[in-house]
């Protein structure tokens, strides 16, 4: 079992608070509401793997919000899943909404604000899946959040039955089999959502499309060492300085996605049991890096360790 965040060790007319104060703001900044703090319970088992966190979230009835101020304290950018183990949800983000029911997954993003409704009990299995990892899979996703899969279709049921099994079966496994157990979740994931691309992605934005071109530049050429941000726009057929802009109305920067998507991939690599024998420097080269000077610089500023001290700590809770 990973880390356990739980109210019932403590007297009643603390629960809430503790759980709003302490739990909430550890697993992630978010802004919590209930309409009976004097009788509110809650219970978190999180497991922390390589690639995903996996958690069992169930507790009284509680509003979730998301806001930029949340965002701002703690930037990380994930893609959120939740499947809905029972009783009901509303998610809501980016103007889409969608009621789940039992059985039910959606996704939403830790960049953007969203809210999370539960009325009644909350019973969910949470997936916390890297952005790059699905949008390899899945390049549209950041236009399909706040958007459900019925567990009434065969592919929603599959899926979502699939990833309870391997989330309760994932944590036991040796470190290589975690490995490929964990890209088969995002796989499984990535299965689900893309029955909604045809019906249901809009693209009638044109800032969407150049951002949704750009990411998938980025993403496919994240080992060229050539790629800039200049590279990038020319690639999307527009000048750098309208990209930028572009990306600056989505609160980024060109540069900034860049490094950003290149420390991730570093990151997941240092990790990947299947690596143990590549070097720091042989992984980081791999993904494009010509200048170690800064590379472990930017390095920690995306995780506060240097690749070596990630690398270590990481291997040690596996």
């Amino acid at each position: 079992m990973g880390t356990v965040y739980a109210t019932d060790h403590l007297n009643a007319e603390h629960r809430f608070e503790f759980w709003r104060d302490v739990i909430c703001d550890a697993y992630l900044p978010i802004h919590c509401e209930t309409p009976d703090a004097a009788r509110f319970c809650g219970h978190i088992e999180l497991d922390r793997l390589s690639k995903l966190d996996i958690s069992r979230v169930t507790g009284s009835p509680q509003r979730i919000t998301r806001g930029r101020e949340h965002i701002a304290r703690n930037s990380d950018a994930f893609f959120m899943l939740s499947v809905q183990l029972s009783d009901m949800c509303r998610l809501s983000q980016a103007g889409r909404s969608t009621v789940l029911h039992e059985g039910d997954f959606a996704l939403y993003a830790t960049s953007e604000p969203y809210e999370l409704h539960c009325r009644a009990d909350v019973d969910q299995l949470v997936l916390q899946i890297p952005t790059n990892a699905l949008l390899a899979r899945v390049p549209q996703a950041e236009m399909l959040t706040g958007q459900g899969v019925s567990a009434s279709t065969e592919i929603g049921r599959l899926v979502s039955d699939q990833l309870r099994q391997c989330a309760a079966s994932v944590v036991g496994q040796s470190a290589l089999v975690q490995q490929h157990m964990q890209d088969m979740i995002i796989d499984l994931v990535a299965a689900g959502f893309s029955t909604l691309i045809d019906a249901q992605v809009e693209l009638s934005r044109p800032d969407q499309l150049l951002l949704a071109r750009a990411k998938a530049a980025i993403r496919d050429n994240l080992q060229n060492e050539m790629l800039t941000p200049d590279f990038v726009a020319q690639t999307v057929g527009m000048s750098q300085r309208n990209l930028a802009r572009v990306f600056q109305r989505d609160g980024n920067t060109i540069a900034a996605l860049i490094r950003q998507s290149r420390m991730e991939a570093i990151a997941a690599d240092l990790v990947d049991p299947r690596l143990v024998s590549h070097s720091i420097s042989q992984i980081a080269c791999k993904w494009g890096i010509t200048n170690f000077q800064h590379f472990s610089k930017a390095f920690k500023d995306a995780f506060g360790l240097t690749p070596r001290a990630y690398r270590a700590t990481k291997r040690t809770l596996q």
